[in-house]
């Protein structure tokens, strides 16, 4: 360790920072400038090895090409002339997300802020060839007061690289914080900037939670959990969050690379669609845990700072609009007519709607859905014993004519989705696509309530709305109900889905009709908490669709969102949000 006072490559040591494997971070008196920079001296054993050396003062050169608000700026490097290699760099007045964690002062609400500004620094690093490779809470440094205008940068572009650099990392090497790494880091392959998006997500599922997201006891357990173990389900940790949360990490956490968010704003935005979800009724017991997320280590809570906008510790957000009640159901004849719908899936192509099946004109398959997640998780402890579990009933069965009342209110769509399109009205009936979709087995997955997975299933009615674009290929959405005989068999009928898309992973479907034939290629489908999604991403014109899917009772919910340029989740969001309808 270096005394204060020392001077190195000129600066003037003050004080330390913190202490670290790669070596130690000091405030430095800048040698030209009136004031304090970072000055980190790595070990000196790092300097005796001619790879690191290289690597290092390029990859160093490369970070300080960056100028972003969110990125730590760099200012200089070279070394000592003891070999001592150093890097100065922007210095932050604060603290860092994962100290900010143990102090317990991280909610909800701050833990998305400070991802969505990471994942602005990250695009914007990826947008000009830099992986950071070591994305975790201690590199987010935190500097302001605490609320929307808390600053958030991110730090240690030390092990970055560029991707045309690969030459000057050793092969089989991995060099990342085993809890955040991705599987192909894990496994020695390449990095790139969805590894980096991968430890975003495990980053988010960190600060939500205060526990890593595989943790293991050792490294080479996480590592293994990292390569082996499927993305785990939030809300078993923390049962106080959105469900929408399980989507938001199952995403960013997948394993297949082409299956993760594909920018840090989608990230972000699908992280913050989640977070709105707080507006739905929350059970007093666990409204006392929104936040903080990790309750501090010393008694009491530390109070914000004046001013602080995020809510309070213990409170659930306020200025939500409360959710509609469940609707009333009654057993009205139901009158089935012959319609045309405008599709979506990112197209305006017109689709003949079909009569509705009798539940007597098909056979039923019974079986029960395979729900993804980890282990059940326990509450919080009490301090009194807590009172036995008590079976929460099924939901009644749904009616035919009841169909309508399940959907969202078009205004709540539009918002979930974040763009205005025209809502049509419900309509009822099956669509048939059949002839405009290649290859058609994997038509399901990219199209809503279509005849050829429903006709063999035994449903009984279906009604979709559509949200329309103002031009051809622009943003759009629907919301569809489908109705079974028995729960047995809606659930059935989403296990068989998951199923037939599986195989349909990484597969180029071709839509004609219209001014020109659209490509979309499909994403390995998801399963979380019952909830079945895939993502469909076209080039040209550039848009991005999720199909989600999931039963409820005797209701199969089924939706589709189309966004520029890339949808966040807001399919999933929709189709919880119909199926909390279902009482």
């Amino acid at each position: 360790m270096i005394p204060p006072g020392s001077v190195v490559a000129g600066y003037r040591i003050e004080r330390v920072l913190g202490t670290g494997g790669m070596g130690i971070v000091y405030a430095a008196a800048d040698p030209n400038l009136p004031r304090l920079d970072a000055l980190k001296v790595l070990s000196a054993h790092l300097g005796t090895d001619p790879d690191f050396r290289a690597r290092f003062l390029r990859e160093a050169e490369v970070a300080a090409g960056l100028d972003h608000p969110n990125i730590v700026s760099i200012y200089n490097r070279g070394e000592t002339p003891q070999g001592q290699l150093w890097i100065a760099m922007q210095l932050v007045e604060g603290t860092d997300a994962e100290e900010a964690l143990r102090a317990g002062t991280m909610s909800a609400h701050r833990a998305v802020h400070i991802i969505a500004e990471i994942a602005q620094g990250l695009d914007y690093a990826h947008g000009r060839g830099v992986i950071h490779r070591d994305v975790k809470p201690a590199n987010f440094l935190l500097s302001g007061n605490v609320g929307p205008e808390e600053r958030v940068l991110l730090a240690d572009f030390g092990i970055a690289r560029a991707r045309d650099d690969a030459a000057m990392t050793a092969a089989g090497s991995v060099v990342a914080t085993a809890a955040f790494a991705a599987p192909e880091v894990v496994s020695g392959g390449a990095a790139e900037a969805r590894s980096d998006l991968y430890a975003l997500g495990a980053s988010l599922y960190r600060l939500l939670t205060g526990q890593n997201p595989f943790p293991g006891e050792t490294m080479s357990a996480q590592m293994m959990a990292h390569l082996r173990q499927p993305p785990p389900r939030i809300t078993a940790v923390a049962p106080w969050l959105p469900p929408a949360f399980d989507s938001v990490i199952a995403t960013a956490m997948a394993k297949d690379p082409a299956a993760r968010y594909q920018s840090g704003q989608a990230l972000a935005v699908a992280a913050q669609a989640a977070l709105r979800m707080l507006n739905r009724p929350v059970d007093p017991a666990a409204a006392t845990h929104l936040a903080p997320v990790l309750a501090p280590q010393t008694s009491g809570t530390p109070a914000g700072p004046p001013g602080q906008a995020w809510p309070a510790p213990g409170q659930p957000p306020r200025g939500y609009p409360a959710q509609r009640g469940p609707v009333r159901r009654t057993r009205t004849a139901l009158i089935v007519g012959a319609t045309v719908l405008v599709l979506v899936a990112g197209a305006t192509t017109a689709v003949v709607l079909t009569r509705s099946h009798n539940a007597s004109d098909a056979s039923a398959t019974s079986a029960t859905s395979t729900t993804a997640g980890s282990p059940a998780a326990t509450a919080l402890p009490a301090p009194a014993p807590a009172p036995a579990p008590t079976t929460t009933p099924p939901p009644a069965p749904v009616d035919d004519a009841d169909l309508p009342g399940l959907l969202l209110p078009a205004d709540q769509v539009t918002h979930i989705l974040g763009v205005d399109l025209a809502a049509k009205p419900p309509v009822s009936g099956i669509a048939n696509d059949s002839a405009i979709v290649t290859p058609t087995q994997c038509i399901s997955a990219l199209m809503p309530v279509q005849r050829l997975a429903l006709d063999d299933t035994g449903f009984r009615a279906g009604y979709v709305q559509q949200f329309l674009p103002d031009q051809p290929g622009g943003p759009s959405a629907a919301q569809a109900v489908v109705t079974f005989p028995s729960p047995e068999m809606a659930a059935a009928f989403v296990s068989r889905e998951e199923q037939l898309w599986q195989p349909c992973a990484n597969t180029t479907l071709t839509v004609r009709g219209g001014p020109t034939e659209r490509v979309y290629q499909l994403a390995a489908p998801v399963k979380i908490d019952g909830m079945l999604s895939v993502v469909a991403t076209r080039d040209q014109p550039p848009i991005q669709c999720e199909h989600a899917l999931t039963s409820r009772g005797n209701v199969v919910v089924d939706v589709t969102a189309c966004l520029v340029p890339t949808v966040a989740g807001q399919a999933t969001t929709i189709a919880r949000a119909v199926a909390d309808r279902i009482k």
